[in-house]
């Protein structure tokens, strides 16, 4: 009789020690899915139709998961507009962008309807983009910022924007 309760004393060990391995090994391959879809999302960010669908069938996600994974930063949708806002909030910030229209630095970074694009700009910047391209400008040209600088989020936009900026920034 001993030997049988060691023997499943022994064999729940292992059950349990598997389970975990197995829990952990589903853990790391979310890791490694939303490290892959994010890869992904800023690849290919200027893509109008970069979206929840696509990012679906191409990872092989049910939607519910893909909305969990980015729950964190909003949802999927708040972080890819995230990413497009703060490549239209460099490109604006950059002197050696300035010859280009704002409608066509919307348009890169797959934005589509100027309207709505702009009001997003403000909500997350505190400024409209030519309000943001006209900031910038008078920084670089007054010498507050370097060859190739951008200049930051001003310090005057409400604290709230600002931790929605870097819940959108890539994580080194």
């Amino acid at each position: 009789m001993e030997w049988s309760h060691a023997t499943a004393a022994l064999l729940a060990g292992v059950i349990r020690a598997n389970s975990q391995s197995r829990a952990a090994t589903r853990a790391e391959l979310r890791k490694s899915q939303f490290r892959a879809i994010r890869r992904r999302i800023d690849r290919d960010i200027g893509d109008v139709d970069l979206g929840a669908a696509t990012l679906v069938s191409q990872f092989f996600v049910t939607r519910p998961t893909l909305y969990r994974m980015f729950e964190p930063h909003g949802g999927i949708g708040k972080y890819i507009l995230g990413r497009r806002l703060t490549g239209v909030f460099r490109d604006l910030s950059d002197p050696s962008m300035a010859h280009r229209q704002i409608g066509a630095v919307l348009r890169r970074w797959g934005l589509q309807n100027h309207t709505a694009a702009g009001r997003a700009f403000r909500a997350a910047y505190g400024m409209t983009p030519l309000q943001c391209r006209s900031r910038a400008m008078d920084l670089h040209r007054a010498g507050a910022l370097g060859d190739g600088a951008v200049f930051d989020i001003p310090s005057e936009i409400p604290a709230n924007v600002a931790a929605f900026q870097g819940s959108i920034e890539p994580k080194p």
